[in-house]
Parts: C-alpha cells; sequence; structure tokens
C-alpha cells in the first residue's frame, strides 16, 4: 500500500525486485490492507474500501476490485476482516464500520470515538471489536451488536496501534 494511490504485489516465488502487478482504483492514499485466504481488502484516503479478488489457481495479474465500498467520510485508517464474510473498518470520521461480504453493504455504523479511528483489531472467538482513537481511548465494542460494551482510558495521546487476543 502506498500514497501514491497504488497497491503493489511482489512474488517471493521470484527473484525479481519488480512487482508482478500494480492495483489500482483508489483517489487517494492506500492507508491500510488485510489479506484473508482469496481476498485482500484496501482501505484508503478517498475514503473507501476496495475487495481485490485473488484466484488460488492464478497468476497474481487476475487480481481485480469486485467490491468498492463507501459509506465512511474520511480516510479509512484500519481495517480488519473477521469470520470469512465481514470487514471491520475505522476511520478518521470518527466512526467504525462493519461491512458484510460478498455484498459490500454496511450492516453497522458503530459511533462513539471523539477523534479519529487510527487502530482496530477484532477477537473472533469472544464476538468483539477493540478500536484505538486519537482521543486517547481504546473502546471495546459487540461485534453482533455494535454497541460499547466499555471505554478504557490511561493513555495521554492518540492510540495508534493495538493487538487484542
Amino acid at each position: 500500500a502506498s500514497h501514491d494511490n497504488t497497491i503493489k504485489v511482489w512474488s517471493m516465488r521470484t527473484n525479481s525486485q519488480w512487482p508482478v502487478q500494480t492495483l489500482v482504483g483508489h483517489s487517494g492514499r492506500v492507508r491500510c490492507l488485510h489479506l484473508s485466504n482469496n481476498r485482500l481488502v484496501s482501505g484508503a484516503a478517498d475514503a473507501t474500501i476496495k475487495v481485490w479478488e485473488v484466484e488460488e489457481t492464478s497468476e497474481w495479474s487476475s487480481i481485480v476490485c469486485r467490491v468498492t465500498m463507501v459509506g465512511h467520510t474520511d480516510t479509512v485508517r484500519c481495517l480488519q476482516v473477521c469470520c470469512g464474510d465481514v470487514v471491520v473498518s475505522g476511520s478518521y470520521d470518527n466512526s467504525l464500520r462493519i461491512w458484510r461480504l460478498p455484498s459490500g453493504q454496511c450492516e453497522k455504523t458503530l459511533l462513539g470515538h471523539e477523534a479519529a479511528v487510527l487502530s482496530l483489531s477484532v477477537v473472533e472467538a469472544l464476538r468483539i471489536i477493540v478500536s484505538g482513537s486519537g482521543d486517547k481511548s481504546i473502546k471495546v465494542w459487540g461485534l453482533d451488536s455494535g454497541t460499547c460494551l466499555r471505554t478504557l482510558c490511561g493513555h495521554t495521546d492518540a492510540v495508534t496501534s493495538l493487538t487484542a487476543d
């Protein structure tokens, strides 16, 4: 993912220093990626999320955009694919969204952060989403309900990265 609005794909099977494919489609800096099975999901400064399909038996050159998800109103900063067909995204618009694949429909918008959502982690076994924000807080959300279950405080600046299990 790059600030040049593209995604470059390299093959570890070749010795080439050059990408085998450049994915073009975002009109803003690509800020986050998540690879899950045969899907590559990207989020960008154009406020969109794109789902790229990779055929398991094909060459990398056959990666194509199948779905563009629109709903955020600012940069998509973080995302994760979970449960096989769900994408959770966080944005500079202070929200998280839960999307369903393959349709790309937004099922829920999670509001509660007072600044940009900068990081997230989904714990499938507990059915929760954990998000970090520029508002210095971490929030724990119900994956199914979309409600905020608790807020964790203590940082004195933005929560830029987190992990949970």
